[in-house]
């Protein structure tokens, strides 16, 4: 027996005398049966419709067609739904110039607590740290060098201009590179007659030698011509530094000296005053640069054969920590 499915939908009107009063609604009726020749002869079924009033003509007139009828549907529980649509949450994008500014902070904020720690501390503290994180003394010089840059001149340019003047034609000339970070100023005089010995707390290629500078130097007594310190005068225990420059000298032999013009606390005099009692004689400190000074001086006599300590007690307060301020 063929069986046919009737479905009536009832359409709802508005009531003509009051268009305030929502419409009734009315129940849709499922039948399920034979159908009849009647039933069957119908392409579609067949919708009330209700008769047209005045009131109705004129709402024609202002409501879109889409809202003037609505009509439902009886949903049985059985029936397939139709799944909501759901809007899935987009990621949120972050401008590459805006992440570029976030990690150029990060490194200059790790920078300056780096600096900051290596400036306040011992030399024995830096070398503990860099022991335990590698890493972070690439991230130091890494930052260093950001710094560097921004300057109208780099220090150790001039300094390697100064040597490849002062070396000799005739003869092969040693110089102690003494906190040389990257190694760079033997590289820079490589094909030169100057050969230079690098000294650092962590060796980033073959020819840099990891020890702590403020402790005795893998060289012997009077063994170099030049001596070179830039930026290096680290740590609160910077003046061993210097005891160790005049012992591997020779005998009027040159020592030269890089070092932010903030940290002499416009008293570059006490500092030449330090290098007298250290057994250097020392020029006319070189202040062209508006980042760094420049100072010369020549070994007069050795500190290891002089038994008096000329040392001023708060030397070490004559060269403040160079501490970056946030920006």
């Amino acid at each position: 027996m063929e069986n046919k499915i009737v479905r009536e939908t009832i359409v709802l009107c508005p009531d003509p005398r009051n268009r305030k009063k929502k419409p009734k609604r009315a129940l849709a009726v499922l039948v399920e049966g034979p159908a009849t020749e009647e039933q069957k002869n119908e392409t579609s079924p067949k919708e009330d419709t209700p008769k047209e009033t005045p009131t109705t003509q004129k709402r024609e007139e202002r409501e879109p067609q889409a809202k003037k009828q609505k009509s439902l549907t009886r949903v049985y529980p059985d029936a397939p739904t139709k799944p909501e649509n759901t809007v899935k949450a987009k990621p949120h994008k972050v401008a590459s110039s805006t992440l570029g500014k976030l990690e150029a902070q990060l490194k200059s904020g790790k920078f300056r607590w780096l600096n900051e720690k290596m400036y306040t501390g011992t030399s024995e503290d830096s070398s503990g740290m860099f022991n335990d994180d590698p890493g972070l003394f690439e991230a130091y010089h890494e930052g260093y060098r950001e710094q560097v840059e921004k300057w109208p001149a780099n220090p150790l340019t001039v300094i390697t201009n100064w040597l490849k003047a002062k070396g000799s034609k005739s003869k092969r000339v040693v110089c102690a590179d003494l906190g040389c970070g990257d190694g760079l100023l033997a590289y820079n005089l490589r094909n030169s007659n100057i050969e230079v010995h690098s000294f650092d707390l962590v060796s980033k290629a073959s020819h840099i030698v990891s020890c702590d500078i403020t402790k005795k130097v893998p060289l012997p007594s009077c063994s170099v011509d030049f001596v070179v310190i830039s930026l290096a005068l680290m740590g609160t225990n910077w003046i061993e530094i210097l005891k160790e420059a005049n012992r591997v000298l020779v005998p009027g032999g040159s020592l030269k000296i890089a070092e932010v013009t903030s940290r002499f606390q416009s008293d570059v005099h006490r500092f030449l005053h330090l290098l007298s009692a250290l057994g250097f004689k020392a020029g006319k400190p070189n202040s062209s640069n508006t980042h760094f000074i420049l100072i010369d001086a020549t070994k007069e006599w050795s500190v290891e054969d002089d038994t008096r300590d000329r040392v001023p007690r708060d030397a070490s307060s004559y060269l403040s920590p160079c501490v970056y301020k946030k920006r």
